[in-house]
């Protein structure tokens, strides 16, 4: 239903910008990464510096694999607005797959110091885990 309301949101006005990023998350949530994507240009198109389209391009970078993209779009959605945690905690996970774990603790403390989240929270002591792995690691060689 919220798609729904979000199409007709834009029959009424097309370029209602937070409709078409809050769309495409809907979409991005339910594995429709073609309609996300196709939101995700339109509302960058709009606003190229728009924080939240940069995110979600982003997650949309990420679920195809292109790490290095995902990053760069973080990386501006951080630099368009540095008080958006999403910014933080998602580039704090490019940093986590690229084994980078004390730049993705760094970004995740960002994040959780913005906004208090449970997911931030849970990520940060996978990243946490991570470290001490990797301390453990090194102290056995």
């Amino acid at each position: 239903e919220a798609v729904a309301d979000y199409d007709r949101v834009l029959v009424l006005h097309p370029r209602h910008l937070e409709t078409l990023i809050n769309r495409g998350r809907l979409h991005f949530a339910a594995d429709r990464f073609d309609a996300a994507e196709d939101d995700a240009a339109e509302a960058l198109r709009l606003d190229a510096a728009n924080a939240r389209a940069l995110c979600l391009r982003g997650l949309l970078a990420m679920a195809r694999k292109e790490i290095d993209a995902a990053g760069r779009d973080f990386c501006a959605a951080i630099a368009a607005d540095p008080a958006l945690a999403d910014g933080w905690a998602n580039r704090a996970t490019v940093h986590f797959k690229m084994g980078r774990f004390d730049a993705a603790l760094a970004d995740i403390d960002r994040a959780l110091a913005l906004r208090e989240d449970p997911d931030i929270r849970h990520n940060r002591g996978r990243i946490l885990d991570a470290c001490a792995g990797k301390a453990a690691r090194r102290a056995g060689s």
